[in-house]
């Protein structure tokens, strides 16, 4: 099952390489401008999911300290208690879980913003060959 997808997903990416690049024969020379916000789209795209990934893997990253620090805690309760170490304990964990809370804000803050610049440029796009086109 998972054979047959792999084979369609390169079926239909071969696919719509091919009608973007007949699609940009057919237009005529004076008009081939009008696609040129294209790259700026997928530049746009790259970026943002560059920045996106990375936070989100920050975002992990710091999952999985905190994760580990409080496994250490729980099973480590008594050691913790011996030693007076709650208090430098519960303020390194308050440390990670700012951390955290900040870069899940940033991802999340990337996130949303990539859909409307998307829009954006391709408002600009439509409006400059809309503009264009009327004269």
């Amino acid at each position: 099952m998972h054979h047959e997808f792999v084979e369609e997903e390169k079926y239909t990416t071969r696919f719509n390489g091919r009608l973007i690049v007949r699609i940009l024969r057919l237009a005529s020379p004076h008009r081939r401008w009008m696609l040129t916000f294209i790259p700026v789209l997928v530049v746009l795209s790259v970026v943002f999911k560059r920045h996106i990934l990375d936070e989100f893997r920050n975002v992990r990253r710091l999952n999985s300290r905190i994760t580990g620090s409080y496994g250490e805690n729980i099973s480590g309760v008594k050691v913790v208690k011996s030693l007076r170490r709650e208090k430098p304990n519960l303020a390194e964990f308050g440390s990670l879980t700012g951390d955290m809370y900040r870069a899940g804000f940033r991802a999340a803050w990337l996130s949303a913003l990539f859909l409307p610049a998307v829009q954006l440029v391709s408002a600009c796009g439509v409006g400059l060959i809309v503009l264009v086109g009327g004269y």
